[in-house]
């Protein structure tokens, strides 16, 4: 998008943000039905076996080649809505912060083009290669490991990489960017760093990518402007301004509050209003100054007169 006048930005985000929502929950219901396309898959699940993994593995394909090309394919054309998704954020955020590297925006179009044709390559090279062990008279573990380790599809595992890391890398640099201008709140741009590390890191090995499902179903209703607390200050002025604390929102809190003097603090000297008590400047006599309650009496005084003449 080339570059935009302050009103323009803003009236680009009103009108694509439902857009970029959907594209958000699509790419949610899209990991589902991907996990449904595998249920065929994990019911004849290939055994984690080393003496029957490979075996295991090519028969399954062979039996399911469908299934693993669908539930393959599903997670590409998820990966490209979130690009998609990520690609409004990534306006938004730059309109904002200039410092948002402007390459992203290839990795976010790449990204999904890459999956998709990995996805592809990779199971036709798997299904040959299921056809080949099937068809031969010797179907042992070992004849199937070497048909895997021999054949593998090097263009096919190098444009799935490059596509990963390209998709992780936009999580986590625009996730960081949209944080420090407003447009994210911590908890959510650190969850999207979180996303891109574990797209590199599976730490979480799952069927369903947990913590993205949850971010993009969450960016979707701030995209919406349905967020429970509302959106930051930044989606309506158009400009980097932090996403408010929770004790701002709750109004125990304002902005500039710390930079008052504390000569306005209660009980100081000197701070008290014109006409009340203290008010007068050092040195001066107080005028209202109130009477001693007991005076002495004036036979304390001759006493004290006798015992000094004595």
């Amino acid at each position: 998008m080339a570059t935009a006048t302050h009103d323009e930005q803003l009236s680009w985000e009103r009108r694509f943000g439902p857009y970029a929502a959907a594209a958000a929950f699509g790419a949610v219901v899209l990991h589902f039905v991907a996990v449904v396309a595998q249920i065929p898959i994990l019911r004849d699940a290939p055994s984690t076996s080393e003496n029957r993994r490979y075996r295991d593995y090519l028969l399954s394909v062979h039996d399911h080649g469908g299934n693993y090309l669908a539930s393959q394919l599903l997670v590409a054309f998820a990966s490209a809505l979130a690009a998609g998704a990520l690609l409004y954020l990534f306006h938004a955020t730059r309109h904002r912060r200039a410092e948002l590297p402007a390459f992203l925006r290839y990795l976010l179009l790449a990204a999904p083009l890459f999956m998709a044709v990995a996805a592809i390559v990779t199971q036709l090279n798997a299904q040959d290669l299921a056809d080949k062990f099937v068809g031969s008279a010797s179907q042992t573990n070992a004849h199937a490991k070497d048909l895997v380790k021999d054949n593998q599809s090097a263009v096919g595992g190098g444009l799935g990489l490059a596509g990963g890391l390209a998709l992780a890398l936009s999580f986590v640099l625009i996730g960081l960017n949209a944080m420090r201008a407003g447009l994210l709140s911590r908890f959510m741009g650190v969850l999207a760093i979180i996303v891109g590390v574990l797209m590199v890191l599976p730490l979480l090995p799952s069927p369903i990518p947990v913590v993205q499902v949850f971010w993009l179903v969450a960016i979707g209703f701030l995209f919406l402007n349905r967020w429970p607390s509302g959106r930051g200050p930044a989606w309506e002025t158009g400009v980097a301004e932090p996403w408010p604390t929770p004790q701002q929102r709750a109004g125990l809190t304002r902005p500039g509050a710390s930079q008052q003097g504390a000569s306005e603090a209660p009980g100081r000297p000197g701070s008290e209003a014109p006409g009340q008590p203290g008010s007068e400047a050092p040195g001066e006599p107080d005028s209202a100054a109130p009477e001693p309650k007991h005076p002495r009496s004036p036979r304390s005084s001759r006493k004290r007169k006798k015992k000094r003449r004595r």
